[in-house]
C-alpha cells in the first residue's frame, strides 16, 4: 500500500496536554485518507520516532516533543506501527496517540518507549 508521510506540522498545533483516564480507542475506519500521529510529553525531550507501514519501516526520525505526522493513506495498511524512544534521559512520560480524522485509534503511554499501532479494519 502506498503511504506518504509528513512531519511538516507545525508544534504549536498539538495539545501537549497527556490523556487521562480511559480514553474510548476506535478502529482505524476503513475510509480514512490519513492518520495523525501525536507525539507529547516533557517538552523539548528529545525521541527518536519510528514509522513502520505493512511491516516495512518507513522512515526514522530524531525530533524534539511534542512532534505529529500525518500519515496519507492511498489505501488502507494491514498495518501502522509508531515506535518512540526517549533518547534523552530515559525518565519523563511519553504519550504516543494516533487520529483519523478526530477519532482517537491508538493510545499508549509509558516512561521510556511507547508504541502505537492502530488496529485497521
Amino acid at each position: 500500500p502506498r503511504v506518504r508521510l509528513d512531519s511538516n506540522v507545525d508544534p504549536s498545533s498539538i495539545d501537549n496536554t497527556l490523556l487521562e483516564g480511559q480514553p474510548t480507542v476506535l478502529d482505524v475506519p476503513a475510509y480514512a485518507k490519513s492518520l495523525r500521529v501525536e507525539i507529547v510529553g516533557d517538552p523539548d525531550t528529545n525521541i527518536e520516532v519510528d514509522t513502520s507501514v505493512s511491516g516495512v519501516p518507513a522512515r526514522t526520525e530524531s525530533v524534539v516533543i511534542p512532534f505529529a505526522e500525518n500519515v496519507y493513506l492511498d489505501e488502507l495498511p494491514t498495518s501502522v506501527e509508531v515506535t518512540v524512544r526517549d533518547s534523552t534521559s530515559g525518565s519523563g512520560t511519553l504519550q504516543c496517540r494516533v487520529y483519523a480524522d478526530d477519532v482517537l485509534v491508538a493510545l499508549d503511554t509509558g516512561t521510556s518507549d511507547v508504541t502505537c499501532s492502530p488496529r485497521m479494519r
